[in-house]
């Protein structure tokens, strides 16, 4: 049943005329990603070709979706991203140290922003809960 549910969702996204509001953020995201990428291969060394780090990028978001992940999301998209690098001729320990390193750096910053949202989060819940009870109960 939740699997039709999403489904339906889905299709009320493309009938809707979202679509292209989806479209728009996944190019952005992709963007953002790329030159997260490319910042990485290119402070380990690998002087790589922005062709060859988008498509290393794109075979790491394919080997996500495998159905195996390591710890703190490790795993197969780094595999594969350095691997992916490696057959355009860059060595193997700098493409995997990088492919890491990307990783890592992309986990603090997530743990960083999330931890900044929950403390505001939770200010601005703290300070709902004052506006309600400095407010008479209704109907007085």
């Amino acid at each position: 049943i939740g699997v039709v549910v999403r489904v339906g969702a889905v299709v009320e996204v493309l009938r809707g005329g979202r679509l292209w509001r989806l479209i728009a953020t996944s190019l952005i995201v992709w963007m953002v990603q790329l030159v997260i990428y490319q910042s990485g291969a290119d402070a380990f060394g690998l002087d790589s070709r922005l062709a060859e780090t988008m498509l290393a990028g794109a075979a790491g978001s394919f080997a996500f979706v495998l159905p195996i992940n390591g710890v703190a999301n490790v795993g197969p998209a780094q595999a594969a991203w350095a691997a992916t690098i490696n057959l355009f001729g860059h060595p193997w320990d700098q493409a995997i140290a990088a492919g890491l390193a990307i990783n890592l750096i992309i986990l603090c910053v997530n743990g960083l922003v999330s931890g900044l949202l929950w403390v505001a989060g939770g200010a601005t819940a703290a300070r709902g809960r004052e506006t309600e009870s400095a407010s008479p109960p209704a109907g007085e």
